[in-house]
């Protein structure tokens, strides 16, 4: 404070000489000057006996775990809005629950309609399904499985006849959204070769895979963890006989039936 004093009676003293000796028209601009040092002078003098005001508290802001904590629990989680596709049906018929209960841990299977879902005969003016296999595809579908129905044909008439049969017997839909218990059009598949079938089973890789042929049983049992073949009327049909055997080994993974209902005991 002292030292401020001194200061500002220097400041004084100097501004005092000045006004004495100076002219008329120099005063005007030093009179402002000297009134404003001044008061700078006086406001200093004042603010070093004042006490600071005191800063208010400031509230920190409750981080973002917290402020997700504190909501309501009756708020419903995302999780909530998850697609119905992932969801199984539980349907209760004896078909359902013998269909679910053999298919337990399988979530893609890929189906060649021949012989399997299309009852024998060639594919000229019209294509007919056996009724239990076209069920038991429902079903699938109903739980919400991964089905591709594959069909090799060599035209486009016939990928017409098949597709339409598929269709009117409410095995698969038009469309490829979702439908309750339908194949989308998307997942049914068709192919001109043998080899074809093979390389569209091997790349969708699924849990099962249902056919009628040696060759694609033969090309496939070592890829496909299950595979099930439908055979002909005549051969050894007793489910779970092998199909294929490889250097004088039995295939595991094989297994064998008359048809599509045989492995389900629907038969």
């Amino acid at each position: 404070m002292d030292l401020i004093r001194d200061i500002i009676n220097q400041l004084y003293e100097r501004v005092l000489s000045f006004i004495q000796t100076s002219s008329p028209a120099t005063l005007q601009l030093s009179g402002i000057l000297g009134l404003a040092l001044a008061l700078i002078g006086y406001f200093q003098l004042r603010g070093g006996n004042a006490v600071p005001p005191a800063r208010p508290p400031t509230l920190s802001r409750p981080e973002r775990s917290q402020q997700t904590q504190s909501q309501p629990s009756s708020s419903k989680p995302e999780s909530s809005i998850s697609t119905v596709q992932n969801i199984r049906v539980t349907r209760d018929s004896p078909i359902a629950r013998t269909v679910q209960s053999r298919l337990q841990g399988v979530r893609r299977v890929t189906i060649s309609c021949p012989n399997v879902i299309l009852q024998p005969g060639q594919i000229l003016e019209t294509a007919a399904l056996h009724p239990e296999a076209a069920e038991i595809v429902k079903e699938m579908c109903y739980m919400r499985l991964e089905v591709y129905l594959i069909s090799m044909v060599s035209d486009d008439i016939g990928e017409a006849l098949i597709s339409g049969a598929l269709e009117s017997e409410g095995v698969s839909s038009a469309s490829t959204q979702f439908a309750e218990g339908m194949v989308p059009s998307h997942r049914v598949l068709f192919c001109s070769t043998l080899e074809g079938k093979v390389a569209i089973v091997r790349q969708l890789e699924p849990d099962l895979h249902v056919d009628s042929l040696d060759s694609t049983v033969e090309g496939l049992q070592r890829f496909i963890p299950a595979l099930w073949q439908v055979v002909q009327s005549g051969n050894d049909t007793s489910v779970g006989s092998n199909a294929y055997k490889e250097g004088g080994a039995t295939a595991a993974n094989v297994q064998r039936g008359p048809s599509l209902s045989a492995f389900f005991g629907l038969q």
